[in-house]
């Protein structure tokens, strides 16, 4: 049973400024869904903004210390949350801010995301977490930045996502069942790695283009990178562990916790394929058990971000992974959509997703919220703006559900003829990622476990 949060008055200040708010967040109501959204938002664009005015690179947060949990990857994941926020509103204000920063960061010799200030530490999760932000884009119909100068010019965000389906197909290893290495470059760490949040983006990302072009080859990419997973035991039960390693015997460590955000992207590849076969006996077994398994992160009202079988009180005191619930809900949300009936059970994880995740935006404090002192340091950085994120993701999935549109995404990006992919299944391609009432001061707030 879900339970109404509790009144509470909170003051916080964000950065130099301040907005004086009194909102009342409702998992039913759209329009209250859609000013606590706003709210959300704009703490993450304002982080960004002045982080933009210290560092001068458009696209990506400050790194605010030299040791952060900071992840290139993870802006990518959060301007998704930032452009399908403004289709879900209707809010777009901050698309042409979003745009920019992404074609600032689209590498300046293969247009495919892997600018060459980053290499040091991209990976194939990284790029194809900024690849499924250009198949948000181009699903959602969003043009490319007008008047583009210099070696970053596109023509579409459907082509700059099909370039990092190629270069991640050139990479596709036959080590452990196939499947892609984690580290893109052999000079860095876990390059013998596999890595079901690098598997399942390219998952997704192949479901994705097949829904958005048509074109099969995606569809076959999608059927063979699933597989490959459940062969090397990536997928075993509808559970997704985190890694193998090549050197040591292709051995997965099902000791080890499996992720909420891990497992809410292959449930959303699943449901998506689900859709494209028309409801395939396989992936609606697939969608099925995913749904299913979901309880595995639920334990009383709370989301936890890793999987737990023990009590509240033992689960309680693993660290939650910032920024996980926000990206999870999403996936799960897209999964509900593209797989209604067969997916109906995520419904649950959404509503607790989006209570706990708000409420923690409004509590936890600038310095790692209740986490205890010893840990803080951990999130000292990310946390400016992992609370909002993770808040915008879980809140806003639960429009999705109000949207009339009849299609499983918004367009089919841009109704250009899709381009054809060089990747075949067999070989490598051509190129070598109820009822909460609150009144507040809302300012920037830091790390959302979504767990209080």
């Amino acid at each position: 049973m879900i339970h109404p949060f509790t009144f509470v008055s909170l003051a916080f200040t964000i950065l130099p400024r301040t907005i004086a708010v009194s909102i009342s967040f409702d998992p039913t109501d759209p329009a209250s869904i859609k000013d606590s959204t706003k709210l959300m938002v704009i703490d993450i664009i304002n982080t960004y903004k002045d982080g933009l005015a210290i560092v001068k690179t458009p696209g990506v947060f400050e790194p605010f210390t030299d040791d952060d949990y900071y992840s290139w990857g993870m802006t990518g994941d959060i301007w998704s949350e930032v452009l399908e926020y403004g289709y879900l509103t209707g809010d777009t204000q901050f698309n042409d801010l979003v745009t920019s920063g992404m074609l600032h960061q689209i590498g300046e010799d293969i247009k495919a995301f892997m600018p060459q200030n980053q290499t040091k530490y991209m990976t194939n999760e990284h790029q194809s977490a900024w690849g499924l932000t250009a198949v948000t884009a181009a699903e959602l119909n969003i043009g490319v930045p007008k008047n583009q100068t210099g070696d970053n010019q596109i023509s579409s965000w459907r082509d700059v996502a099909i370039q990092v389906f190629e270069t991640q197909v050139a990479r596709w290893s036959s080590d452990c069942k196939g499947g892609l290495n984690h580290a893109i470059f052999t000079y860095q760490p876990m390059f013998e790695s596999h890595t079901a949040a690098t598997n399942g983006n390219f998952f997704l990302l192949s479901a994705r283009l097949a829904q958005l072009t048509g074109n099969k080859t995606y569809s076959e990419w999608a059927e063979k990178s699933f597989q490959s997973s459940q062969d090397a035991g990536l997928v075993k039960d509808f559970r997704v562990f985190q890694s193998l390693d090549s050197i040591e015997n292709c051995t997965v460590n099902d000791n080890v916790y499996d992720l909420l955000n891990d497992h809410a992207v292959y449930t959303e590849a699943s449901a998506i394929m689900y859709n494209i076969t028309k409801g395939a006996d396989k992936w609606k077994s697939a969608v099925s058990g995913f749904a299913n398994s979901t309880s595995n992160f639920v334990r009383g009202n709370s989301v936890h971000t890793f999987s737990c079988q023990d009590s509240y009180e033992e689960c309680s005191k693993v660290i939650d992974m910032p920024l996980a619930n926000g990206f999870a809900s999403r996936s799960y949300a897209r999964a509900l959509r593209a797989a209604p009936g067969v997916a109906d059970k995520l419904q649950n994880i959404l509503t607790l997703s989006a209570l706990k995740c708000t409420e923690a935006w409004l509590k936890t404090d600038k310095q790692g919220g209740h986490l205890p002192s010893d840990q803080k340091s951990m999130f000292k950085g990310i946390a400016k703006i992992a609370n909002a994120s993770d808040a915008l993701g879980a809140a806003q999935s639960l429009l999705w559900k109000f949207n009339t549109s009849s299609s499983t995404t918004a367009s089919n990006g841009n109704g250009a003829p899709s381009a054809s992919p060089s990747g075949n299944p067999g070989k490598s391609g051509a190129i070598g990622h109820p009822k909460a009432s609150l009144g507040l001061l809302v300012g920037i707030v830091s790390l959302a476990l979504c767990v209080l």
